[in-house]
Order: C-alpha cells, then structure tokens, then sequence
C-alpha cells in the first residue's frame, strides 16, 4: 500500500470474482491504470465481458464515469453513467470512486 500511495501512477492486471447480494460472480480478468492526481481509473476487461472500458476522471463528466460495452454491445455509443448507480453497481460491491 505504501508503494502505490507514493507512485503518482500505475498499471497492473489483476482478476476480481465479487460476492454481490447472495450471487458469486464469474471471474473476470482487468487491466487497470490509476493515476492520483486528479484521481483516474481507466479498466479494460480482458475477460467476462471482454472489451468493455471504463473511464473515471474526477471533476471531469459531472462526476460520471464513460462506459463503452464489450462483445456485441461495443456497437452501441457510450455510456455515461454515475459510479453508484444500480447499473455500475451490479457487478460489483464498491464504487469506482
């Protein structure tokens, strides 16, 4: 923690499988870059829905993060969308934020 507290950026991989409400989620693989000033997360899903992106930059869209959908959904326009809202929720048990 102390390390990535003191890099002002970084990039990794890394798998997530969340418990969210009574349901085991699938696995899914993620490549990540965070930076710390502004704040800003940028996902990439390498598996489950593979393709889909996500941009969070604070004080940027209104506070909103851009959704861009993976696989067939990768068609449709992005979206914008609140980090706690039910749709960013379902996946997962904490906010992007």
């Amino acid at each position: 923690r102390a390390f990535l507290t003191s890099a002002p950026d970084y990039t990794a991989v890394f798998s997530k499988q969340e418990l969210v409400g009574d349901e085991l989620l699938d696995q899914q693989d993620i490549y990540l870059k965070c930076r710390h000033a502004p704040f800003s997360v940028y996902l990439s899903w390498l598996s489950g829905d593979e393709g889909r992106e996500v941009l969070y930059v604070d004080g940027e869209n209104d506070g909103k993060m851009i959704v861009h959908g993976g696989g067939w959904k990768a068609r449709l326009p992005a979206l914008t969308i609140s980090p706690d809202s039910s749709l960013a929720m379902q996946e997962s048990r904490y906010p992007v934020t």
